[in-house]
């Protein structure tokens, strides 16, 4: 079964307003998924496979409901905080230094769990106030340590031509 989250491409309609996303609900939409995977009684052992952003969710749903769960895929997944992430992409050196500055600002108040409402105009797609709430709860956590909390089979795939997750 492959799905879009709520709130993005053919689950557009599913979704909450952006505001009231949280990475944990959408952790619990892969389990009820599971849940009823699980009760179809063709079905064999089952994978999650999540896909950058997704892996993450994948990972908080294989901790969260193992039970439905014989492996979990991660395919070019943070390997450690998304804000890190974030942060590499943004020393691109296309990326201007006042540019990502207040990017470190805006960062640093969402790792804390603090949102920022003055935000210029040229980070507004990455954190605009209503994507603001959702950042905060991906930013809590990290990869490496959901993903060591995990008894089952993992895979973990990457490559060198991604442009958001490098190998490392």
């Amino acid at each position: 079964v492959r799905y879009d989250k709520r709130g993005i491409a053919a689950s557009q309609d599913a979704g909450r307003p952006e505001e009231q996303r949280r990475i944990e609900d959408y952790a619990d939409d892969a389990c009820n998924w599971l849940a009823w995977m699980r009760q179809q009684t063709r079905l064999g052992p089952l994978a999650v496979i999540g896909h950058s952003e997704g892996a993450l969710i994948g990972a908080l749903a294989a901790q969260r409901c193992p039970q439905h769960l014989s492996a979990y895929v991660s395919l070019a997944g943070v390997g450690g905080r998304a804000s890190d992430a974030l942060r590499l992409q943004l020393q691109h050196p296309q990326v201007p230094e006042r540019v990502r500055a207040r990017s470190e600002v805006i960062l640093q108040a969402l790792e804390r769990g603090e949102t920022v409402a003055e935000v210029p105009p040229s980070l507004n797609a990455l954190f605009r106030p209503s994507v603001q709430p959702y950042l905060v709860t991906w930013f809590r956590y990290d990869a490496s340590a959901v993903l060591a909390k995990l008894a089952m089979p993992v895979m973990i795939v990457g490559g060198s031509t991604d442009i958001q997750v490098r190998p490392d």
